[in-house]
């Protein structure tokens, strides 16, 4: 601010200050304009780069919205032992299921504990199915965004990710029902009763059957071994890869203010 008194003050000293006040506001906007210019053509040469890095950002903010909505595996729908149930009511030769009850359910021709393990995946496809139809819907609505099409490549490693998983859990899921029901099942007494049933009339494969499923219902600390490693299962071949996924594909985090304050300091 400058103050000029017509009739004591020097004329030209004011108008000296007065030019130089200017001459420093136009270099101030000049300098503005210098840096404004400079961030424009950043985003001209970068503004690939930085579009997909957004795009990705965003792809793995709503798949990570998508994945706290929808975590949990579905509720049971298909107890794994009724595989081998049914398959013993509908086993074409009887002599087939006798010689199976002599070898303790595990016999080449009818493997009652694998077919558990068959269960255990089928309730696993079952319980799995709708969250996979809604991951391809969302996966489906993602393709579709105009705004996210530079990303393309990483959408297309979600849906890569997940078929992945979703094989190595149904897999996973058919192991875990033989190794929990394989020891307890071969080594049960039940086989002798089973065996015995033989020569009894007609009807075998129907009291096998009978035998077998009251063995499996006295048996619940079994059924909720199984539970517990299905879900297990589901949080480490599911949700876990996704999460990882969507937590590399997340922007850096800006440093605080202080942080910066710190780092100019200490630079």
């Amino acid at each position: 601010m400058i103050f000029y008194n017509v009739e004591a003050d020097d004329a030209e000293r004011v108008r000296r200050e007065l030019f130089q006040q200017l001459d420093r506001m136009r270099k101030a906007g000049e300098a503005r304009l210098f840096d404004l210019c400079a961030a424009v053509q950043e985003i001209i040469e970068n503004h690939e780069t930085k579009a997909l890095h957004a795009a990705i950002a965003e792809v793995a903010n709503r798949l990570n919205i998508f994945l706290k909505g929808n975590r949990s595996l579905g509720a049971r729908e298909h107890l794994a032992h009724l595989e081998a149930i049914n398959t013993i009511k509908t086993v074409r030769y009887a002599s087939t299921l006798w010689a199976a009850t002599r070898r303790s359910g595990e016999y080449s021709g009818l493997n009652l504990v694998q077919l558990v393990g068959v269960g255990a995946a089928r309730d696993a496809r079952l319980r799995s199915d709708a969250w996979f139809k809604g991951l391809d819907a969302f996966i489906k609505s993602l393709k579709a965004d105009d705004d996210l099409a530079i990303a393309s490549r990483t959408i297309d490693q979600i849906a890569a990710s997940a078929a992945a998983s979703k094989m190595t859990f149904l897999e996973s899921a058919q192991r875990g029902g033989v190794e929990v029901y394989r020891d307890p099942l071969t080594q049960a007494p039940v086989w002798a009763n089973c065996v015995a049933e033989w020569g009894q009339g007609p009807g075998f494969k129907l009291r096998v059957a009978d035998r077998l499923e009251k063995w499996f219902a006295a048996k619940p600390d079994l059924k909720q071994t199984l539970e517990d490693i299905i879900n297990s299962l589901w949080e480490q071949s599911v949700i876990s890869p996704l999460l990882l996924l969507a937590e590399e594909n997340a922007p850096e985090e800006e440093p605080t203010a202080g942080m910066q304050f710190l780092g100019k300091r200490f630079a």
